[in-house]
């Protein structure tokens, strides 16, 4: 089969599969959303690895260790500036 044929097919593939995970993203919006359900679908859509070995704990802690470094970066940025104003006063009214 050619590449040029293959094209439309996997679009309708992977169209499903963005439809399924719509659903599935629904399901988790309502309250009382049954996750033993929602996991079973996503395996089914072959996630299962997926799922465990997600660690969500580990999730939280890259985030917190993101935003700790996005501060350094933004007391560095401060501290610079700071700096700068104290020796360009320095410098002027010595």
């Amino acid at each position: 089969m050619r590449r040029a044929e293959l094209v439309p097919q996997q679009l309708a593939v992977v169209s499903a599969a963005e439809m399924r995970l719509e659903g599935v993203l629904e399901v988790l919006a309502s309250r009382g959303a049954d996750l033993a359900v929602v996991r079973s679908d996503l395996a089914d859509m072959g996630l299962a690895a997926r799922l465990d070995s997600f660690d969500l704990d580990k999730v939280a802690y890259n985030q917190v260790r993101r935003s700790v470094c996005v501060l350094r970066c933004v007391l560095r940025c401060v501290l610079r500036c700071v700096l700068r104003c104290v020796l360009r006063f320095t410098l002027r009214y010595a």
